[in-house]
């Protein structure tokens, strides 16, 4: 059990960790990518709470999850019907600084506590079995789990992705894995 906490402990410091690199850019001036993440970061997570502040008012029966990737926004979770699930995606669109939503909303009822901490689990051993994949970047990609099916965001290269991908899916009681990447050029 202790090496267990130990792991998930280690996985939430790699998930927060940004790496320093200085860049020039084409008019000679010098930017620090760690800033560049940081600002990155919070401003994800600052557009994480508003959306998921309105969706929680809005929608109070609802169990609608939000991630936030540079500005792309990944709904999972459970509503009660269609209109609540299509709602959600147009008042999210709405916001500013959102640039796409992936509405992945599914419509049942709210998942137990039981699925819940399956879903943390399944999280857990899919980033550990990522951040041990030789050549993938796990840090640049979120890992989401809501019912047993695995999201993957982050900005990455094609193969990145589907390296990532293949690897997640490996991982027992995945039941599919969704890619919501954006890609580099």
């Amino acid at each position: 059990m202790k090496k267990i906490i130990v792991c998930l402990l280690f996985l939430q410091l790699i998930g927060c960790a940004t790496t320093t690199q200085s860049s020039t850019n084409a008019a000679g001036s010098s930017s620090n990518s760690s800033t560049n993440n940081s600002d990155s970061f919070f401003a994800d997570q600052s557009l994480s709470v508003s959306i998921t502040q309105i969706l929680n008012t809005t929608f109070p029966a609802a169990n609608i999850n939000v991630e936030v990737d540079k500005s792309l926004v990944l709904l999972t979770g459970e509503a009660g019907n269609q209109d609540t699930k299509n709602r959600a995606g147009v008042i999210v669109m709405k916001q500013p600084g959102v640039s796409s939503v992936y509405n992945y909303i599914e419509i049942t009822h709210n998942i137990s506590a039981d699925q819940v901490a399956n879903d943390i689990m399944i999280t857990s051993k899919v980033k550990t079995k990522m951040l041990l994949e030789k050549g993938l970047p796990s840090t640049d990609i979120k890992v989401v789990t809501t019912n047993g099916v695995v999201y993957l965001m982050g900005r990455v290269s094609p193969y990145i992705g589907s390296q990532a991908a293949s690897v997640a899916s490996t991982v027992p009681d995945v039941k599919k894995v969704i890619t919501v990447f954006q890609y580099n050029q």
